[in-house]
């Protein structure tokens, strides 16, 4: 009888230590991002490296509750900060003053998001900066 009740006690004590180091592996939106592609509407895919040959290159810094997000675009560098909302189940909404400028959802080290609707559509892509 004593065995048994130790046996149990170990798968137990397993069991809740697995769950325990299931939960610290979880990523958060904090970090460095880096644009990885563009999906229209048609299904046509830009690469970073093709966003790059027409002059574009996006990226997003993600410390606490504040996104700072940063585009060059033909020369011309745009950058400003957003605040991050944490919507639960890895969404997220980018934030100017009461506006939602992106909404985000979060899927290991890559999020993505969509603008605009229909025919007008486009899928971006982002993937963590390692360090």
């Amino acid at each position: 009888m004593l065995k048994k009740i130790r046996f149990i006690s170990l798968v137990m004590l397993m069991t809740i230590m697995m769950a325990v180091l299931t939960g610290c592996g979880k990523k958060t939106l904090e970090g460095d991002w880096v644009i990885r592609s563009e999906t229209d509407s048609s299904g046509t895919v830009l690469t970073r490296e093709e966003l790059e040959e027409k002059g574009v290159f996006e990226t997003y810094h993600i410390e606490g509750d504040t996104a700072t997000y940063n585009c060059t675009l033909l020369g011309s560098d745009i950058s400003f900060d957003l605040d991050v909302v944490d919507k639960g189940d890895g969404n997220y909404d980018f934030m100017v003053n009461e506006y939602v400028f992106q909404s985000v959802t979060l899927k290991g080290d890559i999020f993505t998001y969509v603008t605009g609707e229909g025919d007008d559509a486009v899928a971006f892509v982002f993937e963590r900066v390692e360090k």
